[in-house]
């Protein structure tokens, strides 16, 4: 099994906006976990109440969203190595969630959020993967927003630093 996300020893890499570091990387996933678990209690207690179980913090983090918050949080921190499609991946798994709505061909990303809390730290992510694969940083996210979503059950699984292209190291 592969890992898109890798331990690295490098230091931050330049770019022309601040790296994403001085917010509280845990303060945004916990707002984001949040904002989904209660929009997903919304949903639950209209199909069935009983399935809208209360879920703790802990529980939040360590499922399949949690996961990927984390992980790209540490990538652009610059703390993991990952490869840019699984960055795109993620990203755009995160983005569905908080912004297709159901019954949606697509969704669509509201302009403010990329200069959020979240956005810079999204956009910093795929930018740091693009310059550890000698890529461009760029200007796009590269997702096909109108591409159906993905099942919940594809979330990129970890490798060593071992494995990771150049051992870990760029």
């Amino acid at each position: 099994m592969s890992n898109p996300f890798a331990s690295s020893s490098d230091g931050p890499a330049t770019s022309d906006r601040p790296a994403f570091g001085p917010v509280d990387a845990q303060a945004v996933i916990d707002q984001v976990l949040d904002l989904l678990y209660a929009e997903w209690r919304r949903v639950a207690a209209h199909l069935a109440p009983e399935i809208a179980a209360p879920f703790g913090l802990t529980q939040l983090r360590d499922g399949p969203a949690g996961r990927d918050l984390r992980r790209l949080a540490a990538v652009a921190r610059g703390e993991l190595i990952a490869e840019p499609e699984h960055v795109d991946q993620a990203i755009d798994s995160i983005l569905q969630l908080l912004y297709w709505p159901a019954g949606a061909h697509a969704y669509a990303v509201p302009d403010g959020f990329w200069q959020t809390a979240l956005g810079g730290m999204l956009v910093e992510a795929r930018d740091r993967a693009r310059r550890n694969d000698g890529r461009s940083p760029g200007t796009g996210l590269g997702i096909d927003r109108g591409a159906p979503a993905p099942s919940p059950g594809l979330t990129p699984p970890i490798r060593s630093a071992s494995e990771a292209p150049n051992g870990g190291t760029s």
